[in-house]
């Protein structure tokens, strides 16, 4: 994999974190931006327990998602540590990984060999370095709730996206009971800061303009989960019985 850009930021636990010069962190005591907050859990991110929640009960919807579409050039936006990249390739794409943090780029690239991996390229999803319609389809999980302005975020999905290409975008539910994204680093728990967009409001905003067409939304609530966690540190799952978890969102570029 090359590493192809890095433009301006936008997408265990005895040891302390390291930083560049490899003196420890102490994670942050208040929540931090996303592109500080993921490169201090990176190398320890696929640890954690969220991500073995979001295997069970995300993956396998975009895994069927990415392969109900014709072979072509796909932009994963918001790449993280690139948990849909062998599901990509393996289904015959090419793509191009895009994150805001450098880190987890990183090991993103550090991971398979062999011609598997995507392209990866350090962006902020509000202005990215592509020409417009570049991309067959996109895929963006759980990133726009790092973004303050989603209207910007999916005006540059569209503007990337081909006409007629499909944008399949999930998220955690904004019903969820949470304030931040707390993340376990090897130092502690990282709380990143969140924003919580209205299903509504993305609705209307991925209209706005006429630039895509919501195809489906659907929303996952505790009681739809194919796989069930124990509580501990998934209490906030069980605080109401079918309280909405995640979303998804697919749209097409008008």
């Amino acid at each position: 994999m090359t590493l192809l850009n890095r433009s301006r930021g936008l997408s265990a636990r005895s040891r302390p974190s390291r930083d560049a010069r490899g003196g420890s962190v102490d994670p942050p005591s208040r929540p931090v931006p996303a592109s500080e907050g993921y490169d201090l859990v990176a190398e320890s991110f696929d640890e954690w327990e969220w991500c073995t929640f979001w295997r069970h009960n995300e993956a396998p919807i975009v895994e069927r998602w990415i392969r109900s579409l014709p072979v072509g050039l796909g932009l994963d936006a918001g790449s993280g540590t690139g948990c849909y990249s062998k599901e990509i390739a393996a289904a015959g794409h090419r793509s191009v990984a895009v994150d805001i943090s450098l880190s987890m780029l990183k090991v993103l690239r550090g991971k398979t060999t062999g011609g598997l991996l995507p392209s990866a390229v350090r962006s902020d999803l509000q202005q990215m370095p592509f020409r417009d319609g570049q991309f067959d389809w996109v895929l963006c999980t759980r990133v726009l709730s790092h973004i303050s302005d989603a209207s910007q975020a999916l005006g540059e999905l569209a503007r990337v996206l081909r006409h007629d290409g499909h944008a399949f975008v999930t998220d955690v539910h904004p019903q969820h009971p949470y304030t931040f994204t707390s993340v376990d680093s090897r130092a502690g728990s990282v709380p990143i800061r969140t924003y919580k967009h209205g299903l509504n409001d993305l609705g209307r905003l991925a209209h706005r303009d006429g630039a895509f067409s919501v195809c489906d939304l659907h929303e996952y609530r505790s009681n739809d989960l194919s796989w069930q966690p124990r509580q501990g540190r998934f209490e906030k799952l069980f605080r109401k019985g079918g309280a909405s978890v995640f979303y998804i969102m697919e749209l097409r570029r008008a």
